[in-house]
C-alpha cells in the first residue's frame, strides 16, 4: 500500500489557478485577510520550532473499539 505525500508544495501560479477556476476548497463568503503591512515585516523573525517528543501510550483494548 502506497502512503499519499502530506506535503504538497504548489506555485503562486498553481494556487491563483485553482482559484480562478473555482476549485480552492476556501469557502465563496470567507473574507479576505488584510495586509500586514511594512511595519510588522520590519520586525519580523524567524523562528525555527523545537525538537519533537516522543510519547508512548497504552491503552485497554475496548477504547480503541
Amino acid at each position: 500500500m502506497s502512503k499519499k505525500p502530506t506535503l504538497l508544495r504548489y506555485t503562486l501560479s498553481e494556487v491563483e489557478a485553482v482559484h480562478e477556476r473555482g476549485e480552492d476548497p476556501t469557502r465563496a463568503d470567507a473574507p479576505g485577510a488584510e495586509s500586514l503591512g511594512a511595519e510588522f515585516w520590519k520586525s519580523a523573525r524567524v523562528v525555527m520550532p523545537t525538537g519533537k517528543t516522543s510519547v508512548r501510550i497504552r491503552l485497554d483494548s475496548d477504547v480503541g473499539e
